[in-house]
């Protein structure tokens, strides 16, 4: 029997409740559109990646050649790392972040949660996805099922 990660059980519970057993139904009385969905780091925990704290430790030993000492708290994590994050050039930065959450490591395409969600959205069933993570599961699932979707971001 398949057994369902609890990102995937809260999403399939949602999903019921949002799109009805034939998602293809005419019937003018289902609201299509309605839903946004806030995705946070335990969805893609649960395929392998690394939490936020996690991965600015694994940066810490590789950059810093030395484990930090705990307890391994967020803000001393990122203050001590930030010199040398900024130091680094784009393309640098990039290749460090894609060892730890590249394709190579796990594809959005390979998560039945995050492809049921891209489904959801390419059905019209969700308004909108907002995505706190940073690794890229999310996108490779839409790429996948809804290569149509816009993206919105803000940053600075």
């Amino acid at each position: 029997m398949f057994e369902l990660t609890e990102f995937e059980h809260v999403l399939t519970a949602l999903a019921d409740r949002v799109v009805p057993p034939d998602w293809n139904t005419q019937d003018p009385s289902v609201e299509r559109g309605k839903v946004v969905f806030l995705l946070g780091a335990g969805c893609s925990r649960q395929y392998g990646l690394p939490s936020f704290v996690e991965l600015l430790t694994y940066l810490w030993e590789d950059c810093l050649h030395r484990v930090p000492k705990p307890p391994l708290n967020l803000e001393h994590l990122r203050d001590k790392l930030d010199p040398f994050w900024q130091a680094q050039g784009p393309e640098d930065r990039r290749r460090m972040l894609d060892f730890y959450l590249g394709p190579r490591r796990v594809n959005g395409r390979a998560c039945p949660g995050y492809l049921r969600l891209a489904r959801l959205a390419a059905s019209g069933h969700v308004k909108a996805i907002v995505n706190m993570n940073f690794d890229t599961l999310l996108e490779d699932a839409l790429d996948e099922v809804y290569p149509n979707y816009r993206v919105a971001t803000s940053g600075s």
